[in-house]
Parts: C-alpha cells; structure tokens; sequence
C-alpha cells in the first residue's frame, strides 16, 4: 500500500511541476542547450517513474514477466501523454512533432527504469535477503 501512495505522490509532483512550468520557465538555459534540458529531464523523469511502477508492481518471489512489463510500460507512455496534453492545455496551443518526441523520450526513460529495477535493484534485494538468511 505505501508502494501505491508514494506513486501517487510521484506522480502528483510531476504533473504539477507540469503546470507550473508549461508556462513559466524556471531552468533558464542558453537556447542551444534548451532542448538537451528538455531530453534530460524527460528521460530521468520517466526513469524514475518506470523505477517506482516496478517497485510498486513487485511481488516477492515473483519474476516480472514480459507482459507485466509491458503493461508497466504502457501505463507509464500513458502518463507521458496526460503530461503531454495538460501542457498543451496549458500553453493553448498542440505541438504535435516536440510531444511525440517527448512522448518518445519518456517511454524510452521508463523502459531504462523498468529494466534498472527489475536486472538490477532487484537483484541486489533478492542478494541482500538471501545473505541475511544465511
């Protein structure tokens, strides 16, 4: 149940710094660099999300398999496009071709978390509990 709360209270964050900066830049940047701050921030965003909708989804003793990580990742590219849509709401205006791309970049940054959690931290968890137990 904390799993689910502290998603929640991710996701919160986000689409609120979401309408806050939709229409406020407030990680002013050279115009060059704009657009790398953009990937940036995407991707570790939606690392971080794909991170936590594994952990949230993790069940002791149980492998991910390959459609519970695509229903992870469907749900996490459905986040991507609430994102994308409440910033158009917000600016009034559809940028179609910069949020297919950040939609792009999102999915891509959760699919890193998913497979960050599932090959690697929960690795070291499972390791972590096998060596207490010895």
């Amino acid at each position: 149940m904390i799993r689910h709360v502290l998603v929640y209270l991710w996701l919160i964050a986000v689409y609120v710094v979401t309408a806050i900066t939709a229409t406020n830049n407030i990680l002013p940047v050279p115009p060059e660099l704009l657009e790398a701050r953009n990937i940036i921030v995407h991707a570790t965003t939606y690392a971080i999300t794909g991170v936590l909708l594994a952990w949230a989804g993790d069940r002791p003793g149980q492998r991910f398999d390959a459609g519970a990580l695509l229903v992870l990742l469907i749900t996490a590219l459905l986040l991507g496009v609430g994102q994308e849509v409440l910033q158009s709401l917000l600016r009034g205006r559809i940028r179609l071709l910069p949020s297919l791309f950040d939609l792009f970049v999102d999915t891509s940054g959760a699919a890193v978390g998913l497979l960050l959690y599932t090959r690697v931290l929960r690795t070291q968890a499972v390791s972590a509990m096998t060596d207490a137990a010895d």
